[in-house]
């Protein structure tokens, strides 16, 4: 009988353990119901985290702003302070301590430790993933999460300089699907695969590359767009050197794409004019700067998905219209519609 009561406990407490790690979802989905069940249904977990983070400052500058919360429900009065220097959105904090709770729920439950290190794997936390990693309890996996979630935890592991452990496991999940012929299943995996090139450092990326030419040299065109969309990345955020280091990455691999060749062109002309805002002397210089900021910021290659794609076509049809014609002010109009944190830096 005390062998039944026991596995009816942990039947339970898996069966709650599953129901935080689908609100921590509909958290990432749909913030603004998920924030309603979550102080619905569990304000002990909203509780912990103003423990845990009112710690930081009298008065948290890194949080859920009262504006943000006023969007969720009106009955949401609190601020909810994330953790200090958190780098993603407010909604993946909400769901990283919803994860952690159901992993007190029940530990046996392997679901919320996957994700757990997902998140901290793209928040850049990667020793604090890779503890996550070791001390789980069960690390068996499905196919879903050997396909979409092993590459994560390959990326996790050359970030923690485990480049043998993340090669035998790449070459362990490829052997299964082979062996099971599950074509599908392993293209999946290896374009989920090419997709930690985003997550990587700079000084992790060569350990990377080994990885992919170990499996399958033809991967490496795209690889090397990948990392091309880095250099663009850095760009944006105006990190120029760091640009140009990405993008003589992709050049190693690809010498003689000229799309390579012209990023790593603008990017030393840049270096060389010391183009930032400051150091704008002239309205033609201006208008070059602003010209080549907005077309890295709209790229439309960095696009999330496809919507934003069109999007981001649409306003690269105005730039460049912009620019044919010499219309500074169109450019300025650009700005002020999309990028209006820049209208402070403007002098002309």
């Amino acid at each position: 009988m005390s062998n039944f009561f026991s596995k009816y406990a942990t039947n339970k407490k898996f069966k709650k353990s599953e129901a935080l790690c689908s609100l921590a979802t509909l958290i990432i989905l749909n913030p603004n119901e998920g924030l309603r069940f979550l102080h619905e249904g569990y304000p002990e977990i909203i509780t912990r985290i103003q423990k845990k983070n009112t710690k930081f400052s009298e008065k948290p500058t890194g949080s859920i702003s009262s504006q943000f919360i006023s969007k969720m429900k009106s009955f949401i009065t609190t601020e909810i302070p994330i953790e200090k220097n958190w780098k993603q959105g407010p909604e993946w904090y909400l769901a990283y301590e919803t994860y952690q709770e159901a992993i007190l729920t029940c530990p046996e439950n392997s679901d919320p430790w996957w994700r757990i290190i997902e998140i901290l794997h793209h928040e850049g936390r990667n020793d604090e993933a890779f503890a996550q990693y070791s001390a789980m309890p069960n690390q068996k996996i499905d196919e879903y999460d050997m396909v979409y979630t092993t590459p994560i935890i390959i990326g996790m592991l050359i970030s923690v300089d485990k480049k043998v452990v993340a090669n035998d496991l790449t070459m362990g999940v490829l052997y299964k699907f082979s062996a099971n012929e599950k074509r599908n299943s392993k293209d999946a995996f290896l374009s989920a695969l090419l997709c930690e090139s985003h997550y990587l450092t700079i000084d992790k990326i060569n350990d990377y590359i080994d990885l992919i030419i170990h499996i399958d040299q033809s991967l490496m065109t795209e690889l090397a767009k990948n990392i091309a969309l880095k250099a663009h990345s850095a760009i944006n955020n105006g990190n120029l050197k760091e640009a140009l280091t990405w993008i003589n990455v992709a050049l190693e691999i690809h010498a003689d794409n000229q799309e390579f060749l012209n990023i790593k062109k603008e990017i030393e002309q840049d270096l060389k004019e010391g183009n930032t805002w400051d150091s704008i002397k002239s309205v033609d210089d201006f208008f070059r700067y602003l010209y080549r900021r907005l077309a890295h910021r709209f790229h439309p290659d960095l696009a999330k998905n496809d919507s934003d794609r069109d999007i981001n076509t649409k306003i690269m049809s105005r730039i460049n219209k912009a620019k044919s014609d010499n219309d500074l002010q169109e450019l300025k109009k650009i700005a002020q519609e999309y990028t209006p944190d820049w209208v402070g830096y403007f002098i002309f």
